[in-house]
């Protein structure tokens, strides 16, 4: 095998595993496209996921043999002379290529009987267990025996919200893959979407096979979402030049993550042999603008979880219109692998990110890593790919705690962080946590509070020190416990007599083993181990319910 064949093999294996890879989706496109000039027999090109090898796959999962047919991938063009000769000049259906992750939907009597990862085309990786988080486990069409492919991803608004929460987050195509490939099913899994756009086959059901206009009907009878689509008459040159702005017009109203547009002939053809549904269709893809520029700075900036995270400044350059000034850094081990610092030069990107990425480093140059965490000032540990402080007692951590809790317990709109803690600081000359201020009544400090940010102020203190019936849902939240998001927050609340074992387990001085296990089952049984796991490993966090337990509402535990 050839260099280049290496290459190609092993960034596809990386990919469909975990969501990484080491080169743009253009310059892997260039290298496919290099490797079929070299070598057009090469049986890298004629492998689905280009040499990606399924039985290496790390996704947890039960590997199974694809039904009708291979789940392969679509041949790629970028000109209207790339076209294939069957889409030219004919009705065809053009819609989003989303860049997700390939997934087959089973159904058996309109149930879904499983999902399987793309794998290699012939064999993929049951995620079941997963999916079921993310779709109805029925459709509407209860005679349905067959397969329906899809992509797993995540929305313009999710991503924006996985960001808040992991600030540390390449992208959203990354990201879904991380979710995917846990062991766990997480918090995370409902930021996932599934967005169907194709049949791959079907033994009996109430599906018209003959037209795509049909099976699209099907579709959106039976999905909520359904890949967004325009039907094109004749297709021509002319055709071809309109489609950035067709792709920006179809994803408007979603914000899906795509790489260009899919091409496929209005008719299908239905084998009632293998019962598999076939068409012609073909990738179109436009490149992303790119643009090089100077590095003036890397900014470090601490993040909830405590991590110091770099963000790249560069000399101002446009891109797609608008004028870019920073992109992400990563982590700092990217920073210190590439030696990127003041004088380097990088190759930015802005491909449907919220902040432009870099492709690649032109020029490298000396770059400075933090020893010392900027608040706390103790040493900085390596925790993976990241610089983190590991000081529980971190100012930095604290601030957080602290920003989470008032954001739970006393929300008062148009009252950012910057206010309250301009307004806390003033009020306590010692070290400000949730405990000094929830312990400290401090409403006397607010005399004149009839108007501006004095009265806001008030307000929240009156909310902290006053609130009833607070929800139990927002009083876990407030615990800014790692992986106890809204849902598992909303879950656990239903479940008052196992918030009163553990928040008694964080209140004993000996804690038995045994005792520990039990509460450990219980509240796996709940909301499943990883975050049973994070509360037990968070026991002084969760103590601080102790400070509003009297005024928090609590229901009755629904059957388990």
């Amino acid at each position: 095998m050839t260099k280049l064949e290496n290459q190609i093999k092993e960034a596809s294996q990386k990919y469909y595993t975990d969501g990484t890879s080491s080169y743009t989706d253009e310059e892997f496109d260039r290298m496919t496209k290099e490797l079929r000039k070299e070598d057009p027999d090469s049986p890298i090109l004629k492998q689905t996921g280009w040499g990606y090898d399924v039985n290496k796959d790390s996704t947890p999962g039960e590997k199974i043999p694809h039904k009708y047919g291979l789940a392969g991938s679509l041949d790629k063009a970028y000109s209207w002379e790339e076209i294939q000769k069957s889409l030219k000049r004919k009705d065809v259906q053009v819609s989003l290529k989303l860049d997700g992750l390939s997934v087959v939907l089973y159904y058996e009597y309109g149930r879904l009987a499983r999902a399987l990862t793309r794998g290699n085309g012939e064999v993929g990786i049951d995620i079941t267990d997963k999916i079921r988080y993310i779709l109805p486990e029925e459709i509407d069409d209860k005679l349905f025996t067959g397969a329906v492919r899809g992509e797993i991803l995540m929305d313009g608004e999710s991503w924006k919200e996985y960001k808040k929460r992991h600030p540390e987050a390449k992208n959203s195509r990354n990201s879904a893959a991380g979710i995917i490939n846990s062991k766990d099913v997480s918090e995370d899994i409902y930021f996932l979407s599934i967005v169907v756009y194709t049949i791959m086959g079907h033994v009996r059901g109430s599906l018209p096979i003959y037209y795509i206009t049909y099976m699209n009907h099907w579709l959106e009878k039976n999905f909520k979402k359904v890949v967004p689509s325009k039907m094109i008459y004749d297709i021509d040159r002319q055709n071809i030049s309109d489609f950035p702005e067709l792709a920006e017009d179809l994803n408007k109203e979603h914000d899906y993550p795509i790489d260009g547009l899919v091409i496929k002939n209005m008719k299908l053809q239905y084998d009632s042999d293998t019962y598999e549904v076939k068409y012609d269709a073909q990738a179109f893809k436009f490149s992303s603008e790119v643009a090089e520029s100077p590095v003036l700075e890397v900014e470090w900036n601490m993040t909830k979880t405590n991590y110091l995270m770099p963000r790249v400044r560069i000399a101002p350059v446009e891109l797609s219109g608008t004028i870019v000034q920073y992109c992400t850094g990563y982590n700092a081990k990217f920073i210190k692998d590439n030696e990127i610092g003041v004088d380097s030069i990088v190759e930015v990107e802005k491909h449907g990110e919220i902040i432009p990425n870099i492709n690649k480093v032109i020029k490298s140059s000396k770059s400075i890593l933090p020893k010392i965490c900027p608040v706390c000032h103790q040493e900085l540990v390596w925790d993976g790919v990241h610089l983190k402080c590991n000081n529980e007692f971190c100012g930095n951590a604290a601030r957080q705690d602290l920003s989470v809790w008032i954001e739970n317990i006393a929300p008062i709109d148009g009252l950012g962080d910057k206010i309250k803690f301009k307004f806390l600081d003033m009020m306590f000359s010692k070290d400000l946590n949730i405990e000094t201020l929830m312990l400290n009544n401090s409403m006397e400090y607010i005399q004149d509070h009839a108007s501006g940010h004095k009265k806001l102020i008030y307000d929240m203190l009156d909310m902290l020190y006053n609130r009833k019936d607070i929800p139990m849902s927002d009083a876990l939240k407030a615990l800014n416990i790692p992986r106890l998001g809204d849902k598992t927050c909303d879950r656990l609340s239903k479940y008052p007599d196992i918030i009163d074992e553990v928040l008694a387990l964080s209140n004993a001085s000996d804690r038995d083993d045994r005792y520990i296990y039990m509460i450990s089952s219980k509240l796996s049984s709940v909301i499943g181990e990883a975050n049973a796991k994070s509360i037990l490993d968070n026991l002084r966090k969760f103590n601080r319910l102790n400070l509003i337990f009297d005024r928090v509402s609590r229901k009755k535990s629904p059957r388990r």
